[in-house]
């Protein structure tokens, strides 16, 4: 049972390096391809804690990597996810958090003396941030899948990223539920071919999707019009159309399945044509340009500089203050009033 057990941790972890290894040669540069490979090391971290439990002083750093996965996994999804392009405070902060709540319940070895009650709290604490972070994670997976443009990613959204959420999730609950007892030998051998499994998984369906399925493309901007002209396609003309003479961004409600159906294109061609013609990779990016452009023509416009900002917004498509000042000032560096001001 040992010799097996150790087999699986050694497949595992050289499947982990060589996806480290795979990516960083290829992709580094990119901000999203990065913190996979800190989640790639964290769970190298995860695969050789137990091994070298009792046998080495390098069972704290890896012990220390093991208990960054949540966080680092939160930050890959929402680097992958929501195009971001750089480690979120409030994931980090929580990330911190979870982590030195973990040491506090552990009575953080040869420092802190805790009674049960005094370990307890700490450790609860710490369970509750980790299963925080792991469904964030998971919401912001699913959150946006019906806007994603872009195909590969919208497959890997429901394949990889899912099944490993959700794999990870039940290992902290498994770990959760067992505390300090002994996880059974049995347990531990599936749990470190699951690790392999899931990491050949993840390599698979990589390399099928190629580079455009993993790195965020720029996005462009309100301020930035159609690189194509609408006259190369009928479909990409009836779309800009559409949005231009129709207004149909205007529409609070619509989705990319809503503007197929008015447009007369099925909903998997029109996610191609925005984002192969128009460069965009979320619908809701696409919409941001429309209405972001009639919003800062408006908020300078002779005839509607004594309108209310929320009611300019609210014309244009907007159901939330919030995410229309987070768009606004995405896009164009100033809050809406600055804007107005400047102009």
């Amino acid at each position: 049972m040992v010799e097996w057990f150790f087999f699986l941790r050694g497949i595992a972890l050289g499947l982990l390096v060589a996806l480290a290894l795979g990516l960083g040669l290829r992709f580094r540069k990119h901000y999203a391809v990065r913190v996979l490979m800190l989640l790639t090391f964290s769970l190298m971290g995860y695969v050789l804690a137990p091994v070298l439990y009792d046998r080495s002083p390098w069972f704290y750093p890896a012990g220390l990597a093991s208990d960054t996965i949540p966080m680092v996994f939160l930050l890959f999804v929402q680097a992958l996810f929501d195009d971001q392009r750089r480690p979120s405070p409030g994931t980090l902060g929580l990330g911190a958090t979870y982590i030195a709540l973990g040491y506090l319940a552990s009575g953080w070895p040869g420092v802190l003396v805790l009674d049960e009650l005094g370990m307890s709290l700490p450790r609860l604490l710490s369970r509750v941030i980790m299963v925080l972070m792991m469904a964030y994670a998971m919401l912001l997976t699913l959150r946006q899948w019906r806007q994603d443009l872009v195909e590969p990613r919208r497959r890997l959204r429901l394949t990889v990223t899912v099944i490993i959420g959700a794999y990870i999730l039940g290992v902290l609950v498994v770990e959760s539920l067992y505390g300090t007892e002994q996880i059974p030998d049995g347990m531990e051998l599936v749990h470190s071919a699951g690790i392999g499994g899931s990491t050949l998984l993840f390599m698979a369906v990589l390399m099928s999707l190629g580079p455009d399925g993993l790195l965020a493309a720029s996005v462009p901007s309100a301020q930035t019009a159609p690189q194509r002209a609408a006259a190369e396609t009928p479909e990409l003309a009836t779309v800009i159309a559409a949005m231009e003479e129709e207004l149909l961004y205007r529409d609070t409600e619509l989705t990319i399945r809503g503007l197929g159906d008015r447009v007369g294109i099925p909903e998997h061609r029109l996610r191609k044509l925005i984002n192969s013609e128009l460069g965009y990779r979320n619908f809701n990016d696409f919409l941001n340009h429309y209405r972001l452009r009639e919003v800062s023509d408006r908020l300078v416009a002779p005839d509607s500089r004594h309108l209310p900002i929320l009611t300019i917004a609210m014309d244009s498509g907007y159901r939330s203050l919030t995410t229309f000042n987070r768009a606004f000032k995405a896009s164009f560096g100033l809050t809406p009033r600055e804007y107005r001001e400047k102009h």
